[in-house]
């Protein structure tokens, strides 16, 4: 075999060696807007939800024995061609906080160790994710009397990435608070100091910002009317 020939079957050979080595990357959506989430997303795939949407990218590799791999994660705004984010782990966690568009791509490089050959996989398809614009909804009344329909008094809130209420007497004497951890779950059920409070009105104070950068700054009247009895109560009973 002559010298070029045997230069050219061990390139095909390192070739085939670095070839070996795959990625199979994907996003696992563990919770959008508060709520939990077990979604796996793979290449071409899209996922639509209300921030925050908390994620994790996977690069998922294979026979990369004997190699050393380089990993770099791109998330570009849809808008955008230049990258908004980069991370160079394995796997990253990252949380979505901003409203918009955004594909995820991952790109990676191969060392041989042996040779120091090197090889770039730049063939990766993106993973779409959309943060939608943020919405909060403050209703004025509900009946905590527990007959279990409108007993706890909650905010009804899209893409919110900062938040905090306040409930108030007349007097202005803080009853309640509570702030994003409780957002979904968590709401005011008409007592304070564990005792339930009189009828009437109350007043709320609601603070939060939306992924798309509007701020709230709410404040109104909050009515208790534990004598309502709604329709659907009456005809449950």
């Amino acid at each position: 075999m002559s010298k070029f020939g045997f230069l050219c079957l061990m390139c095909c050979f390192m070739c085939l060696r670095l070839s070996a080595q795959q990625i199979e990357p994907h996003i696992q959506i563990i919770e959008a807007n508060g709520e939990a989430v077990d979604r796996i997303l793979t290449a071409d795939s899209a996922f639509v939800g209300s921030a925050p949407v908390v994620a994790k990218f996977v690069a998922n590799p294979s026979g990369n024995e004997g190699r050393t791999s380089l990993y770099e994660w791109r998330i570009v705004r849809k808008d955008s061609s230049t990258p908004s984010v980069v991370r160079y782990d394995e796997d990253v966690d990252f949380t979505f906080t901003e409203s918009g568009t955004f594909e995820v791509t991952l790109y990676a490089t191969f060392i041989d160790n042996a040779t120091n050959d090197t090889i770039v996989d730049d063939t990766q398809r993106p993973i779409t994710i959309t943060v939608s614009e943020s919405s909060l909804f403050v209703p004025n009344a509900f009946s905590p009397n527990g007959d279990g329909i409108n007993d706890v008094f909650k905010i009804k809130a899209k893409s919110i990435v900062e938040f905090h209420a306040y409930i108030f007497n007349r007097w202005g004497q803080q009853l309640y608070e509570w702030g994003i951890d409780q957002m979904n779950d968590g709401g005011w059920d008409g007592t304070s100091h564990g005792k339930p409070v009189k009828d009437g009105v109350y007043f709320i104070v609601v603070k939060a910002k939306g992924s798309d950068g509007i701020k709230y700054n709410i404040r109104h009247d909050i009515n208790i009317l534990r004598g309502y009895e709604s329709t659907s109560a009456v005809s449950n009973q």
